[in-house]
């Protein structure tokens, strides 16, 4: 809509430059009604009245031009045009101050906040919500129950009380619900695993088909690229689905590449296809990737950003 009402507001520039060409400033309106005249005068009658009739006047025609309808359209063109484009400019902002209040997020409040222990409750949905709507692998291995609820509880409550790691989030400003997540951990020259995805047992409810592939596939490419030097391990990222399109994911992905540049170190992390382009965005080199077994066809991709200072 606001692309239209550009436009729009172009073409009545547009006919208002044509107007001046044609008829410069008029001074009068006479001088309207000679411009928007095609020559022709047409002559009419008007009703005498009663003492005009008594004294015998004589009805003389009046006389008035007739217009082209072109003329008339390109005198009025600009402004309705105008009003149109307006009108559409109103528009497309309501819908979008009403869009960015239906799912309550007030514009340029939403901050990057290191997680507290209060937070645990909705980090403990913050997966679900970010990607069973969108990706059904994550949706097979973590399937939203109570015990992979719990499970998201127990590892988020001790990464926050976790000195090597930073939990980042972005929190509605509404009603304090984490919308967005990223975990960052500092792992040792000789640390091996993939962070807290090799530390914790599964559960029942977990798909341990599906998850150790994955998981495997990180250690693998971790181990065999960053071994031998400390770097970071962007553990976990999302957004809530319902929260895409604002810049959340940006402004966590920044914050977490601004602590690893602060500290002098790599960050490495295991990608999946509809993240990759936001991470080569800010210095992520693809180093290679892992391909997942099962009829559900997914590929993650591992990623190394080098230190920027």
């Amino acid at each position: 809509m606001l692309t239209v009402s550009l436009m729009l507001s172009l073409m009545s520039v547009y006919f208002t430059l044509v107007q001046q060409r044609e008829l410069s400033l008029p001074t009068s309106a006479d001088t309207s009604r000679k411009w928007l005249w095609n020559g022709t005068l047409r002559n009419t009658r008007t009703e005498r009245s009663a003492s005009e009739l008594e004294a015998g006047q004589i009805q003389v025609p009046k006389q008035i031009r007739e217009s082209f309808l072109t003329s008339n359209i390109l005198l009025q063109a600009p402004f309705e045009l105008l009003g149109i484009a307006i009108s559409l400019f109103l528009g497309a902002l309501a819908a979008y101050l009403g869009l960015a209040r239906l799912e309550r997020v007030k514009l340029g409040t939403v901050e990057v906040v290191e997680a507290e222990l209060s937070n645990v409750a909705s980090l403990s949905t913050i997966v679900p919500r970010s990607f069973h709507p969108v990706n059904p692998y994550i949706k097979k291995v973590f399937p939203n129950t109570a015990l992979i609820r719990q499970w998201w509880s127990t590892i988020f409550s001790d990464e926050i009380q976790d000195p090597s790691c930073k939990v980042l989030t972005a929190v509605d400003p509404d009603d304090g619900t984490t919308i967005g997540v990223l975990t960052l951990r500092l792992l040792g020259p000789n640390d091996r695993g993939s962070g807290f995805w090799t530390m914790y047992d599964l559960t029942e409810d977990h798909d341990k088909i599906a998850y150790r592939p994955m998981i495997a596939g990180m250690t693998e490419h971790r181990e065999r690229t960053m071994l031998g030097k400390p770097h970071f391990l962007i553990e976990a990222f999302g957004v809530d689905d319902a929260h895409k399109g604002l810049q959340i994911g940006k402004k966590l992905l920044s914050r977490a590449c601004q602590i690893a540049d602060e500290a002098g170190y790599e960050t490495f992390v295991q990608a999946n296809a509809s993240a990759r382009n936001c991470y080569c965005k800010l210095g992520f080199v693809e180093q290679g990737k892992s391909v997942m077994p099962g009829e559900v066809e997914y590929v993650e991709y591992m990623l190394v950003r080098p230190c920027k200072t």
